[in-house]
């Protein structure tokens, strides 16, 4: 894909301050450079998409899906590094071809805490263009989730150690549920829409968004 700075392209990260610092890089799984694409699978049949749709991957399905196909699927190390999975996935969605491993070098050669002037200056640098968003919620979300463009978000599990970047891939209307991508466990991962959302509005978190425009 050839990137066209004058179209707009949506990233959502939820961010703040995160994690606890190493000491060496960390090295990424054995795993494709360009990812797994693992796109959600239903038995249910897959209804009349929009053009829009059609051209960046979001679908409907009749049993209140909306997910997003296409999105490459990077599995996390034993390390710091869920920020620079979930970005390395975003890049190759929006064709920019670029392997984990390379991210990590570049953006946490030390396995240490990626806040969030790191992944917004290395999103730019890429060629995006990011501007921060402050106090958003579901309903922001799944409008992002419609156009299909992959969101970040930055989920709180109750301490500071344990805050992690995964990426929304969609959610059920019907089941209120959140379909995540995380680097830690799998692809399409359902959630609870009550759960994720304490998470996600965590006040230690300052629940802020980051929208990436191409």
């Amino acid at each position: 894909m050839i990137i066209n700075k004058n179209k707009l392209l949506n990233i959502v990260l939820l961010l703040s301050s995160m994690l606890t610092f190493g000491c060496s890089t960390p090295i990424a799984p054995m795993q494709s450079n360009k990812g797994t694409v693992i796109n959600y699978h239903t038995n249910y049949r897959i209804s009349k998409l929009t053009k829009s749709q059609k051209k960046i991957g979001a679908v409907k399905a009749t049993d209140g899906t909306v997910t997003i196909n296409g999105i490459p699927f990077f599995v996390q190390g034993d390390d710091n590094t869920c920020g620079q999975a979930s970005i390395t996935s975003i890049l190759n969605y929006w064709g920019v071809s670029i392997d984990y491993q390379t991210v990590i070098n570049e953006s946490n050669w030390s396995n240490g805490a990626t806040d969030l002037e790191v992944l917004k200056a290395y999103l730019i640098n890429k060629g995006l263009r990011v501007n921060l968003h402050q106090q958003s919620n579901l309903d922001t979300l799944k409008a992002i989730i419609r156009t299909g463009k992959p969101p970040i978000v930055l989920l709180d599990f109750g301490k500071l150690s344990i805050e992690h970047y995964v990426i929304v891939s969609g959610y059920n209307e019907t089941k209120k549920t959140i379909l995540i991508n995380d680097p830690r466990n799998q692809a399409n991962m359902s959630m609870n829409e009550t759960d994720f959302n304490n998470k996600w509005q965590n006040k230690s978190l300052g629940n802020l968004f980051i929208f990436g425009n191409k």
